[in-house]
């Protein structure tokens, strides 16, 4: 595995794209974000090849997202792969195996009892990072966003927020912006049928977290001069600004002379 310090302000004061996995993703004009550093996270890499991206970087933050997805190739993508410590302890470290995984995991299906039986096949990528949570009392560390990943992350129901914000914090950008990112927790869940990320004891996690999660993000990205920005369209995210793809993208094409 590789350490979280290495990437410390690699790109200071440049700007990203962390892409969920959404509804919206359809909507999207990827054409303008091609030559951008992407993020990607979840099931993101299913739409690679309609989409026509791949992205640098990619989060996922859930074991289970984890093992559904590595039977379509996740675990091989040319990419740099940082995934929480739940997730690893999941797929790869936790010696409980299959007891671990029924008790923190509900089974929804049989393609669930599958993946628990699976997945200690799964070996890690040499290009991974592994990402702590923040140690001490846990509801002392729901929403909140950690600038020191040293420390740990915080928690807030989403991989966007768990991940590929606290990642593009600490890499030092200074304008991330948002795409796939709609906060609209009703069907469809996402970009490609697949089924919602979370449950507990068989049901939908508190919606109302990652909003919260979101203003705290906010806040820690403002204080220090640097900017979220969601370019998602529609949705329920309405913490950030919004701008569209191609006010923020486009400009340069709009400029160009119409002859060369």
């Amino acid at each position: 595995m590789r350490n979280i310090e290495e990437f410390k302000d690699i790109h200071k004061d440049e700007r990203c794209v962390i892409i969920g996995t959404g509804p919206s993703l359809l909507d999207t004009n990827f054409d303008l974000i091609k030559g951008e550093i992407l993020f990607g996270c979840n099931s993101v890499f299913n739409g690679y090849e309609e989409f026509g991206i791949s992205c640098r970087y990619y989060g996922v933050g859930d074991g289970l997202t984890l093992s559904r997805s590595h039977v379509r190739g996740l675990l091989d993508l040319d990419t740099i792969l940082f995934i929480s410590e739940d997730a690893y302890n999941y797929c790869f470290d936790n010696p409980k195996k299959l007891a671990w995984r029924k008790q923190k995991y509900p089974i929804v299906d049989k393609r669930d009892m599958m993946d628990f039986e699976d997945v200690s096949k799964l070996k890690l990528p040499y290009n991974s990072v592994v990402l702590d949570h923040l140690k001490g009392n846990p509801s002392m560390h729901v929403g909140s966003f950690s600038k020191d990943l040293s420390e740990g992350h915080g928690l807030g129901g989403t991989v966007v927020f768990d991940i590929c914000l606290h990642i593009a914090y600490h890499m030092g950008f200074s304008e991330v912006y948002l795409i796939g990112v709609d906060c609209d927790y009703s069907p469809p869940f996402h970009f490609d049928g697949s089924p919602p990320d979370r449950f507990i004891n068989g049901k939908m996690f508190d919606s109302t977290l990652p909003f919260f999660a979101y203003s705290q993000a906010k806040e820690a990205f403002e204080s220090d001069g640097r900017e979220i920005v969601n370019c998602t369209p529609n949705g329920k995210l309405e913490i950030f600004k919004r701008k569209s793809l191609e006010e923020v993208f486009g400009t340069w094409q709009m400029n160009l002379p119409l002859e060369l």
